[in-house]
């Protein structure tokens, strides 16, 4: 629901952002659904003459020649929120000392906190005749209608870059049937910021399938027009090319050329400084996206964006712990119909593993103890979306994966459960609140864009967190990942152990005179103060454990991560079997002592299986997590059905012993 402030005599602090961007679009999104909208008054300047939409996609514009099609925010939802947007409207120049920026049209705006978010300006190497007409960068809906209205009459085109612009400026021109399309790289192959060299060459194998002309090494020295027409692009080693359009998309810089020589801290190519809470080298003046600089690093993707203006709104919502301390660089692309994924610490020298095969290349980088740290994928792959999982959890590949990726490409292989998008409507994706994918897909739908939104809108992942991976997979969230189960492994196992040992150990004997060394044990069961002692004291850590129950069932109980209190209730688990051996000495008894031991001790056997398979089923990849999600529910409704005689057989135990 849109928000209105209320009428207020003291003036709101103002928060002024500079630029509108994808990026700029996300801060202001998430300052009105925080309520911290509600709390300043917040302008935003655009450059460009509508509000933001998606840059990522913009090669669509060529198809579908709508640019509604690709916004992010109408200017309704602004003024929804209470936010000024003035678009058409740039940032020219900014005063610190009197804590105001002017703006293109002549008005200023005075400020209390600053946010820079005027993102990145198109490259254009210095060559000789790159202003000509017919020449073309792409950045901008006006860019691409621009080359639209070109493209029509044109049958051969060239791109400058073959990166990731130059591909997708490739794309736009096969989306407008321009019949001859060369993409022109400087480097030794394609996408030499994402992919290694046999990559890109696999990638270049693939795009050429599809008719473009790719050109890698090669140099450019001159555009020229020629006198019956046309452009030539003329190569350093002297040869060169016939082109009605040119289009230079040979990457990005950061835009902060309105800040002329004030004194940021600034690092490469003009980037801002920023520390972990994105301000700038002066209080109360922050950047965020492709112009700010984080620990020497400038991420030239949308996600780490997107997370940078999540935590800056977070602190001006006072989530004061709010800190960004980088971001994972993973990419899933299609470039030209061809998949391209990248993730975490792909290019990352050390071991390897490799398969390559009819136009598919695929690289796992292993770190120490064989651990999955980052992996690299060229054409068609079915696990990538399990691959990522295993790379953020830093599984440990066996012998066995070993040998079956590099024979087949796969880790898994036909063993390896199918990925949550290609699972049926009714399939349950969240077991504890019995949410099944349909749900889900419907909150997505409607503009549940996150891991967090779809756990509002659907309740999903809102208990044990187990179902998170699946989720972000849904959603395309790559920041989702599982709590950490090394504590309930532990406790867990422990729990088994510990009811093997109560099951099958021997009855401790009683000691047959004084002298016995058995004495000073054996008084827990002969003493009867003693026994109503430990008895009760083993009651109280039953009741302790069952505070599990009221972290689940009831929303007032909030405090503390559930995988938290999942853990706590195992270690008491164990407690409560180590208090039995005190309390009985390994005798099950006879007649209802007997099947009360036998419960307790077939509740504690199902509660440390449903911990075992709880935290093999949050690695959320491959068999073994797929087995666990199965069974998991099963163990876990066991535990909990075994769970209700108990106290009955507990209750009429306490009246035996206390009036019997």
């Amino acid at each position: 629901m849109p928000r209105t402030k209320p009428p207020s005599e003291t003036p709101l602090p103002t928060i002024l952002v500079v630029g509108n961007g994808m990026v700029g679009a996300r801060f202001c999104r998430q300052l009105g659904e925080s309520g911290a909208a509600e709390r300043h008054r917040v302008v935003v300047l655009g450059k460009e003459p509508r509000p933001a939409y998606d840059r990522v996609h913009l090669s669509n514009f060529a198809r579908t020649r709508d640019a509604g099609v690709l916004e992010l925010l109408p200017a309704s939802w602004y003024e929804g929120h209470g936010i000024e947007l003035r678009t058409g409207d740039p940032a020219v120049a900014l005063d610190l000392n009197a804590r105001r920026v002017t703006a293109a049209s002549g008005r200023s705006v005075d400020f209390d906190q600053l946010v820079i978010a005027t993102g990145s300006k198109p490259f254009v190497p210095p060559i000789p005749g790159n202003d000509l007409p017919g020449v073309f960068v792409y950045r901008t809906i006006e860019d691409m209608e621009a080359i639209c209205s070109a493209a029509g009459t044109a049958g051969r085109a060239i791109v400058i870059g073959g990166g990731l612009l130059g591909i997708e400026a490739a794309q736009a021109l096969q989306h407008l049937s321009v019949e001859f399309v060369t993409v022109i790289e400087a480097a030794s192959f394609l996408m030499p910021q994402q992919l290694n060299e046999e990559a890109g060459r696999t990638l270049q194998t693939l795009i050429t399938k599809q008719g473009i002309d790719v050109r890698v090494g090669a140099r450019t020295k001159e555009i020229r027009i020629k006198k019956s027409g046309g452009l030539v692009l003329g190569m350093q080693d002297g040869s060169s090319l016939a082109a009605d359009l040119i289009i230079i998309a040979a990457g990005v810089r950061p835009f902060t050329d309105w800040l002329g020589e004030e004194q940021f801290q600034r690092g490469r190519a003009g980037a801002i400084v920023v520390d972990d809470h994105l301000q700038t080298s002066e209080p109360g003046i922050f950047a965020i996206g492709e112009c700010a600089e984080h620990r020497s690093r400038i991420y030239g993707l949308v996600a780490p964006g997107y997370e940078m203006a999540d935590v800056l709104a977070r602190r001006f919502a006072r989530k004061k712990k709010a800190a960004f301390t980088g971001a994972d660089t993973s990419t899933r692309l299609k470039m030209l119909g061809v998949d391209v994924v990248t993730f975490r610490d792909a290019l990352q020298p050390g071991q390897s593993l490799l398969f390559e095969n009819d136009g598919v290349y695929r690289k796992l980088n292993l770190g120490s103890k064989q651990r999955l740290i980052g992996a690299l994928g060229i054409g068609e792959w079915p696990e990538s979306g399990l691959v990522q999982n295993a790379v953020n959890s830093g599984i440990r590949i066996s012998d066995r994966m070993r040998n079956r990726f590099t024979s087949t490409g796969c880790l898994w292989g036909d063993e390896s459960f199918r990925p949550v998008a290609q699972w049926d409507d009714h399939a349950v994706v969240c077991n504890c609140m019995n949410v099944c994918k349909a749900p889900i897909c419907s909150a997505i739908a409607k503009g549940a864009a996150t891991v967090e939104a779809i756990t509002a809108a659907t309740g999903a992942g809102s208990v044990c967190g187990s179902c998170q991976t699946l989720l972000g997979q849904l959603v395309g969230d790559t920041r989702a990942s599982q709590p950490r189960y090394r504590t309930l492994v532990l406790a867990s196992a422990a729990a088994f152990i510990a009811v093997v040992v109560t099951a099958f150990a021997p009855p401790v004997s009683f000691a047959e005179s004084v002298t016995d060394t058995w004495y000073r044990v054996d008084v827990f069961w002969r003493d009867p103060w003693v026994k109503k002692v430990t008895g009760f004291s083993l009651t109280g850590i039953c009741l302790m454990g069952l505070l599990l129950s009221l972290r689940k069932r009831f929303p007032w109980f909030s405090w503390g991560a559930f995988a938290q209190w999942r853990a706590f209730h195992a270690v008491f688990g164990v407690a409560s079997l180590i208090a039995l051996f005190v309390h009985t000495g390994f005798r099950f008894g006879h007649n209802l002592n007997f099947w009360l031991m036998l419960t307790f001790v077939l509740l504690n056997l199902l509660g440390a299986l449903a911990g075992i398979v709880a935290a093999l089923e949050s690695r959320g990849i491959g068999a073994v997590a797929g087995h666990a999600r199965q069974w998991r529910p099963v163990m876990t409704r066991l535990h909990l059905v075994l769970f209700w005689p108990f106290p009955v057989l507990l209750f009429f135990h306490v009246l035996s012993t206390l009036f019997y």
